[in-house]
């Protein structure tokens, strides 16, 4: 099925203690103000917002060092994403200029849509809808975009947010907006669940009892949760349509959700609440956060490596014990393990096109065990598990087309 090659093969030696657990720990950051949002391209290269007089922060190095590359007192930023290193977008509101007056709302303040393209270094001002806070924005690429605000208006770029039409108006804040293609969308606005097929064309208003809702997460077509106060945590398996209430256990009010697949999510909140579940949220388990202060976003730049922001200039990393550096061993092919619990490991491979791939792991005496990959798949990120039933000594044998990479792994109570 393979080539195989007499050339020299590399041999990886990795040795876990599978007894180490996940945590959340402390970034130390001299930002004191709130971090509304946080937002990573990949492990390293990462940005936040935070402040009524706005910074915007970077990283290079997953967050061990932040400089401020941005500051405005006449504004607020409140969300951040990019789309690539250069190409960013940043949704709030700014001070009202002099020569402006309100109309109407308390004449309180302008919404502000700015996008950068040299990596949040400088910021060119968008024309979004109406005066009024932006909430969230989403973008799917760097034409098509979404904002939600507090005046309950959805508003659609298709120009990269240098000009902006209304979709929808609420008579409730929009607090959180999704989209998991360009036509399947999703938004909060407080007592109802807002979804579209057709890009923002129709947005259908279902409501909601029991709660008010602020956060919206789906992972696909079909599957998604909603968070809200009082600790209230919803699943929907059909696309919004229906949902059914899980038991959180706890009351703190809900700011954000986030899965990184069907099964595994976070859910974080006021004073300090972090949930985590394995199972789609049949059950959420509480996780250590070491901060009382209400957290506001969840960010996770792949599957091991989450942020959360919040107040006081809390910024909160989970980097997952004994995950070794990626190993480039093949032209962007990239290869590493993760601790997962006690008695199982994680094989993450990358892939940076499509290949045939073949991951096989031994015992001692060189049987197989078992083939956890074969076959030909498409590009990008594999989160593969493997859970021996006896601890001790394994071997592992990554084959593709041009390459025979064979290392070890010990599992250790």
């Amino acid at each position: 099925m393979f080539m195989k090659y007499s050339l020299f093969i590399l041999l990886i030696i990795i040795t876990f203690n599978i007894s180490a657990a996940n945590n959340w720990e402390i970034v130390s950051v001299s930002e004191t103000n709130v971090i509304y949002d946080v937002f990573f391209i990949n492990r390293n290269i990462g940005w936040f917002v935070s402040g009524f007089n706005t910074t915007v922060y970077k990283t290079t190095d997953n967050g061990n060092s932040w400089n401020m590359i941005y500051s405005s007192v006449s504004e607020s930023r409140q969300c951040i994403q990019f789309l690539n290193e250069d190409k960013g977008y940043t949704g709030g509101f700014e001070y009202p200029p002099k020569n402006k007056k309100f109309i109407n709302r308390n004449q309180r303040n302008w919404n502000s849509f700015d996008y950068s393209t040299d990596g949040g270094i400088n910021w060119i001002e968008g024309n979004p809808v109406g005066p009024s806070d932006i909430y969230d924005i989403i973008f799917i690429d760097t034409l098509c975009g979404w904002s939600a605000d507090a005046w309950g208006r959805i508003g659609y770029t298709s120009n990269g947010g240098d000009s902006w039409d209304q979709q929808y108006i609420t008579n409730y804040s929009i607090l959180k907006i999704i989209f998991v293609d360009s036509l399947k969308g999703w938004a909060v606005a407080s007592d109802s669940l807002l979804r579209t097929t057709d890009g923002g064309g129709t947005w259908i208003a279902d409501g909601l009892t029991g709660a008010y809702y602020r956060s919206v997460f789906f992972t696909d077509s079909l599957n998604g949760w909603i968070v809200g106060i009082s600790g209230s945590i919803a699943y929907s398996s059909d696309g919004g349509l229906s949902w059914i209430e899980q038991n959180s256990q706890i009351n703190n009010n809900l700011n954000d959700v986030l899965f990184i697949n069907n099964n595994e999510g976070w859910a974080a909140g006021d004073n300090g609440k972090i949930l985590y579940t394995q199972d789609g949220g049949s059950t959420w388990v509480v996780e250590q956060s070491n901060t009382t202060v209400d957290l506001l976003s969840i960010h996770f730049s792949d599957s091991t490596n989450g942020w959360i922001s919040g107040e006081d200039g809390i910024l909160l990393r989970r980097s997952q014990n004994n995950v070794e550096e990626d190993i480039e061993i093949n032209q962007g092919l990239q290869f590493s393990f993760i601790s997962s619990s006690k008695d199982k490991v994680k094989f993450r491979l990358l892939l940076p096109e499509n290949s045939l791939i073949d991951l096989t792991i031994y015992d001692i005496s060189g049987r197989e065990i078992i083939n956890l990959l074969s076959g030909e798949y498409q590009k990008g990120e594999y989160i593969v598990p493997f859970k021996p039933e006896v601890k001790g000594l394994y071997f592992y044998r990554l084959e593709n087309e041009q390459l025979h990479e064979s290392g070890k792994v010990i599992i250790l109570e």
